[in-house]
């Protein structure tokens, strides 16, 4: 969320639980299913957050290192989760092309086994300066 402290980069959703729904917060920064013609999309096409992040909402869920273990993390509020230390299937964040609203926060997370393959899960490549 680049250090804000709603649903998204650029401000709180707008539209949750409508199938489907336009929700103009998010049509500024993610690719949804109101808004992506039922296609994935080049990354930059919309603007980045904060930390110059492109395509953080939508598009593709994006695989992450941690190992789902069935929890939510517990409750309250947690600044960057680890997961489970092992397990049967990743986690992975931010929704998709196809997906609601309300499926495209950072924070909604999903799980897939490390040998699924599906048109609307990617990665992102991280290049650090040196």
């Amino acid at each position: 969320r680049a250090g804000t402290s709603t649903a998204l980069c650029n401000g709180p959703l707008t539209q949750i639980g409508r199938p489907c729904a336009r929700d103009s917060v998010l049509e500024l920064v993610g690719w949804y299913c109101a808004n992506a013609g039922d296609t994935t999309h080049e990354v930059m096409e919309l603007p980045p957050n904060a930390l110059g992040l492109h395509d953080m909402h939508g598009n593709v869920w994006e695989w992450c290192w941690d190992w789902w273990d069935g929890s939510d993390y517990g409750s309250g509020a947690v600044t960057d989760p680890t997961g489970a230390s092992s397990g049967l299937e990743h986690v992975p964040r931010g929704g998709g092309w196809k997906y609601l609203a309300q499926d495209c926060r950072s924070a909604c997370r999903g799980r897939f086994s490390p040998l699924d393959r599906y048109h609307a899960l990617g990665v992102r490549v991280v290049r650090t300066a040196r």
